[in-house]
């Protein structure tokens, strides 16, 4: 491109700019070919919202219902995996439970117990325990320390009751709806064993320092 400088005092017309490069014509012509992709594009992306809006075609139905009939992938079909360990009750543990008393946690106490668990439970909230589920449980599965509507007194002496497991002894694991039973551990202990001393571990350990506790740790973070 070849500009010519033009001189503001020349009779109109003599200083004029000369365009002799084809490249604004070639500028022009890749806007009009992108415009008219664009144009494309968004009638496309209308008539895929409008066939979304109106359903699939009698086609389409076709095929959904022969899709319907192949079997899914293996690695999409449900598991369930169940480890054994050598016996019917692969788990020996003794675990207490401060959760909601219902018919869904009833259910909870009895695979536990089927799989050779011992359970106390008790229930994190005063009023919602379900009565008639806590007696079927307390008769057949477990030690349950729950009814509807406890004083908080009540509620403390349940709650102990669920984490007394003999003079002694304790839980091998603990199952927390509110914070509660954790918090009577956290008041009570006094000496505690961390397992490791990763990121967690030294977040567990640094919490059970501040709650008063003597703190083991099993292995020493070398970085």
């Amino acid at each position: 491109m070849r500009h010519v400088a033009t001189d503001l005092t020349a009779p109109s017309g003599a200083g004029l700019v000369q365009w002799n490069s084809p490249l604004p014509y070639m500028f022009g012509g890749l806007l009009l070919v992108f415009g008219v992709i664009a144009v494309a594009l968004m009638f496309l992306a209308c008539c895929h919202d409008k066939s979304s809006i109106t359903g699939p075609s009698s086609g389409d139905q076709k095929d959904e219902k022969s899709a319907e009939a192949i079997d899914p992938p293996a690695a999409l079909e449900p598991k369930i995996v169940v480890i054994m360990a050598g016996d019917d009750h692969p788990t020996r543990a003794k675990i207490t439970d401060s959760l909601h008393m219902t018919i869904q946690t009833a259910d909870l106490i009895e695979t536990l117990t089927a799989l050779g668990a011992e359970v106390r439970w008790c229930s994190c909230n005063i009023f919602s325990t379900q009565d008639h589920s806590a007696a079927a449980i307390a008769r057949d599965s477990a030690s349950v320390f729950a009814w509807k509507g406890e004083t908080l007194q009540e509620y403390w002496w349940c709650t102990k009751k669920a984490l007394d497991w003999g003079p002694g002894d304790g839980p091998d694991l603990i199952v927390d709806g509110d914070g509660d039973a954790t918090l009577l551990i956290h008041e009570g202990v006094q000496a505690a064993v961390v397992c490791g001393y990763g990121d967690v571990g030294k977040g567990c350990a640094a919490a059970l320092k501040q709650v008063g506790a003597r703190v083991i740790v099993t292995e020493i973070d070398l970085y």
